[in-house]
């Protein structure tokens, strides 16, 4: 959630006021009751949401589509629409051109912090195939994946829409966006890899059409995505984690993989349920995380008139959850990691999706 105080005294009800918020940002709210000074309900929505009219996948407007469930973001209830062309399912109402920079700022996750251990990302550079010649790795934050599939003996360059300036201490990493091409003298890849990229496409056809016009004849475009038609996503909607976070706008299914192969031509070669198994990747009801660190997450912690907040709950992780990381630690190439992803395939219990398409 956000908390903000209004730094304007106690303006008259209906006021437009400036909204100062804990994480920094600013913008206008409305003042409601003298008494209260500011409350979450006056916060202007347009400032921060703005709606979508239609699929971002295939266009079909939005009378087209069906709304499963709603999750909370920011300050308002957004329905997660289901398109009945091409099975996606998508927001109803996604971050402001305003909100989405400072979401994905140099402190985004991807972006900060230190370098992770490579050996953790050991299972997905394996399943990218025996390292025989250009890999790029797209949406690739500050090239972890990069280094590691270069460690591997891949000639691998990774490429971010939202990196920082090009910077002489990571000559693999180019900033562009697939989405309006890609620069023309980047060449062509034998493998390109999107992890943890689709959801948060808000135009995934042009982007992926951008990445198959870079993949050579033969080539494999590996993706994965938070899985629409799960179990996480069908039973637990409004607290299923993966549809909370508010840069995640969209989430495929396998139809809507289906139909996104045969618009951009590809073979479909596999489809595999991966990710976190139902019931566990859900948030504890009323502690809804939006997945901005600087951003509180209790609405009913927030003191209006003194924009303090009270205390985050942190659940310790159950039993279930333990074994689970335990299962697939050490960069999960290991027996146990190899039967528990095969179990979560089989079962279909993951809420992930990871699909290789071959052009």
């Amino acid at each position: 959630m956000l908390a903000a105080v209004c730094d304007e005294g106690r303006p008259a009800p209906g006021a437009t006021v400036r909204v100062r918020f804990l994480n920094g940002l600013e913008g206008r709210g409305r003042a409601s009751d003298p008494s209260a000074g500011w409350e979450p309900g006056s916060v202007i929505r347009s400032e921060w949401l703005e709606d979508r009219t239609g699929c971002p996948l295939c266009g079909e407007g939005g009378d087209r589509s069906s709304a499963p469930f709603q999750v909370l973001q920011l300050f308002w209830q957004v329905p997660v629409m289901e398109c009945e062309r091409c099975g996606l399912l998508y927001k109803g109402a996604v971050p402001t051109g305003r909100l989405s920079r400072h979401i994905y700022s140099g402190e985004y996750v991807h972006f900060a912090g230190g370098n992770q251990d490579l050996r953790m990302l050991a299972s997905r550079v394996l399943r990218l195939g025996p390292p025989i010649g250009r890999h790029l790795d797209y949406g690739c934050g500050r090239g972890d994946f990069v280094r590691a599939a270069a460690l591997a003996g891949w000639d691998s360059a990774g490429a971010d829409p939202f990196l920082a300036a090009p910077s002489a201490a990571a000559p693999r990493l180019i900033r562009f966006d697939a989405a309006d091409g890609p620069p023309c003298d980047l060449g062509s890849f034998d493998v390109i890899s999107a992890w943890a990229v689709a959801e948060h496409l808000s135009r995934p056809l042009d982007t992926f059409r951008g990445l198959v016009g870079l993949l050579r004849p033969g080539g494999r475009l590996i993706f994965n995505s938070p899985n629409g038609a799960s179990l996480a996503a069908r039973r637990s909607g409004p607290s299923w984690t993966m549809a909370t976070l508010l840069e995640h706008l969209a989430f495929f299914t396998p139809r809507a993989v289906g139909w996104m192969a045969a618009e951009l031509g590809l073979r479909l070669t596999r489809l595999r349920r991966a990710g976190t198994p139902f019931p566990l990747g859900t948030t504890r009801g009323g502690a809804v995380e939006q997945g901005i660190v600087d951003l509180p997450v209790l609405a009913q912690a927030i003191e209006p008139a003194e924009g303090r907040l009270g205390p985050v709950p942190v659940s310790a992780p159950s039993l279930v959850q333990v074994i689970y990381r335990a299962l697939l630690s050490g960069g999960g190439t290991g027996p146990p990691a190899r039967v528990a992803r095969a179990a979560l395939d089989l079962l279909r219990l993951g809420d992930h999706l990871e699909a290789t398409l071959a052009r």
